[in-house]
C-alpha cells in the first residue's frame, strides 16, 4: 500500500510515507533495532478506520550517523498530514536498522483463553445459559470476552434469546410494578461489562472521580453518577476508544434483566433464599447499614460471567420508566417518554428483597446519588465489524 520509498538511508534527508488514503492504517509504528533486539518505538495515531494489514519497511543504518524519519499521509483529496517525526542515532557495529510498519489496531482485543463461568451453585437453567453463549460464539465466530483496548473493560458475550420479563405472582418481595410477567425476546447477541465500571475506569475516560465511597479503592464501582453523566461517559468512551459515537451504551431494561437472569427464573440468579443471595451480591445482610460499595468482582458471576448484577450499586439503564406491557416484545427500549429513568440490580444498603433480579427503582436522570453507578453494552456486530477489519 506504499506508494513511495517508506524510508530512505540518508541521514541528511527525511522522507514521508504516503498511504492510499489516510483510512489504510490507523497507526504506524517505527521501531529502532540493533543487533536484532527492539530497543525502542514510537506510534503514531492515523486518522481514519482500520488498514487491511502489516506493510514492513526496514533499511540499514551506519554507526555514527543520525536519521531524521518524518512519516506523513496524503489522502485522495490532496490533503497532506505530517504528525509524526524521530531521530535515531547509530552508536555501534551492531546491525542496526529502523523498520516502518503499518500495523491495523482495534478498540476490542479478545482475551485469549477465556472460557465459561463456573456454574457451580447457581440456579436452574444456568446449564443451558452457558452452552447458549458457547453455541452463539461458535455460530457468530466471537470471542466469550473481550477487552477494551485504551480502558481495560473487560466484557463477556451474551446471546439472543428469550425470556420471562417481571416476576411471577407467588415470588417473595414482589412489587407491582413488575407486573405483569411478559415473554421478550433479545434478538441479537452483544457484548456486556463483566463488572460494574469502576472508579478507576470512571477517572481514565471523564478525568475525574465523583464518587462518594473510595475506601475500597479505584477498582470499586463508581457512584454518585447520574443518569445524565453516564450518557455523556458512553460519548467519551467511544472517543477515547476511537470507535463511532454510539458504539458504547447503558443497557436497555430488557437486556439488562436478560443478562442477570442468564436463563434462570428464581428471584437470585443463585436461587431463592437470602442465604443463595449471598454467595453473588453485595447487600444490607452483609455490609450493614453503614456500609459502602466493595471492590468489582468478588462475589460469584453468573452463567454468562458477569459480576455484581445484584447489590453493590444500582445501574442505570436507557429506559424511560414506565408500567410493563402485558404483550410479548422484541428488543424493548421502554416507554417513548417520562420524567424518570430505570435504575436496576439493587444496591449494597438494600434488604434482599430489592435485590432480586425483577426489583425495579427509578430517578430524574439528572440526579446523582451515591448509591448509583452503571454498567454499558455494544451490540455484537459492531465488535465483529472492527475484528473483521483487522483480521480476527
Amino acid at each position: 500500500h506504499l506508494t513511495e520509498e517508506a524510508l530512505k538511508t540518508d541521514p541528511d534527508q527525511g522522507t514521508a510515507l504516503r498511504l492510499k488514503s489516510e483510512a489504510e492504517a490507523p497507526y504506524l509504528r517505527v521501531v529502532a533495532i540493533v543487533g536484532g533486539k527492539e530497543i525502542g518505538d514510537a506510534w503514531v495515531r492515523m486518522t481514519g478506520g482500520h488498514g487491511p494489514g502489516r506493510t514492513p519497511f526496514a533499511a540499514k543504518l551506519e554507526k555514527g550517523k543520525s536519521y531524521v524519519v518524518r512519516v506523513g499521509i496524503s489522502s485522495q483529496l490532496g490533503r497532506f498530514f505530517q504528525p509524526f517525526e524521530t531521530t535515531h542515532h547509530v552508536e555501534t557495529d551492531l546491525p542496526s536498522t529502523l523498520r516502518a510498519e503499518l500495523e491495523p489496531r482495534t478498540a476490542f482485543v479478545p482475551v485469549p483463553g477465556a472460557g465459561p463461568a463456573s456454574i457451580a451453585g447457581l440456579a436452574a437453567g444456568s446449564v443451558e445459559a452457558r452452552d447458549r453463549q458457547q453455541a452463539a460464539a461458535t455460530k457468530y465466530q466471537l470471542p466469550l470476552e473481550i477487552v477494551t483496548k485504551e480502558t481495560s473493560i473487560v466484557m463477556r458475550l451474551v446471546p439472543p434469546g428469550r425470556f420471562a420479563m417481571g416476576s411471577p405472582q407467588a415470588e417473595a418481595g414482589r412489587q407491582r410494578d413488575e407486573n405483569p410477567q411478559h415473554r421478550v425476546t433479545i434478538s441479537l447477541p452483544l457484548y456486556v461489562s463483566t463488572f460494574e465500571i469502576s472508579q478507576g475506569q470512571w477517572q481514565r475516560v471523564m478525568g475525574s472521580n465523583p464518587s462518594t465511597f473510595t475506601a475500597a479503592g479505584l477498582n470499586a464501582p463508581v457512584e454518585t453518577v447520574s443518569w445524565e453523566d453516564c450518557e455523556a461517559f458512553c460519548q467519551r468512551l467511544c472517543q477515547t476508544e476511537d470507535v463511532p459515537a454510539g458504539t458504547f451504551r447503558l443497557l436497555t431494561e430488557a437486556e439488562w434483566e436478560y443478562s442477570c437472569r442468564a436463563d434462570t427464573r428464581a428471584r437470585f440468579y443463585t436461587g431463592e433464599s437470602t442465604r443463595d443471595l449471598v454467595r453473588c451480591a453485595w447487600f444490607l445482610d452483609l455490609v450493614g447499614e453503614d456500609g459502602a460499595p466493595q471492590a468489582c468482582g468478588r462475589k460469584a458471576p453468573n452463567a454468562w460471567g458477569l459480576h455484581d448484577m445484584l447489590g453493590n450499586v444500582y445501574e442505570w439503564c436507557i429506559d424511560h420508566y414506565g408500567a410493563h406491557s402485558g404483550e410479548a416484545m422484541t428488543d424493548p427500549d421502554g416507554p417513548p417518554h417520562g420524567a424518570m429513568r430505570v435504575l436496576r440490580g439493587g444496591v449494597f444498603c438494600a434488604a434482599a428483597e430489592n435485590c432480586r433480579a425483577a426489583s425495579r427503582a427509578s430517578a430524574k436522570p439528572a440526579e446523582a446519588w451515591k448509591w448509583r453507578g452503571l454498567r454499558i453494552a455494544v451490540r455484537a456486530k459492531r465488535v465483529m465489524d472492527v475484528l473483521d477489519q483487522v483480521g480476527r
